[in-house]
């Protein structure tokens, strides 16, 4: 993750079907954007997790990766109600 990346582009990264209806939810939505702010910090301690070779790396990325997959589920659901959604739930998810 580059650290110079805002963090609206980082939720846009991962729905870029979406990006005018992110970047309306994230102009008018307080919690939708510290919504994306707990998307930003997710992937930035799996990134972290990723290259790291501690015991316990193993369980911490998966932790993260799920944490992840329920914050991008909340992504999904403000989108659906904002009436945007293209349906990805089924997508398959690499952990």
């Amino acid at each position: 993750m580059n650290r110079g990346t805002s963090t609206l582009d980082l939720v846009m990264a991962r729905f870029p079907e979406h990006r005018e209806s992110l970047e309306r939810m994230y102009g008018r939505s307080e919690s939708f954007r510290s919504l994306c702010e707990d998307v930003r910090e997710c992937l930035a301690a799996l990134e972290t997790w990723s290259r790291s070779m501690a015991e316990e790396a193993p369980a911490y990325r998966k932790e993260y990766a799920i944490l992840l997959h329920e914050l991008e589920e909340e992504v999904l659901e403000g989108l659906d109600n904002e009436g945007a959604l293209i349906d990805y739930r089924n997508r398959k998810r690499e952990f």
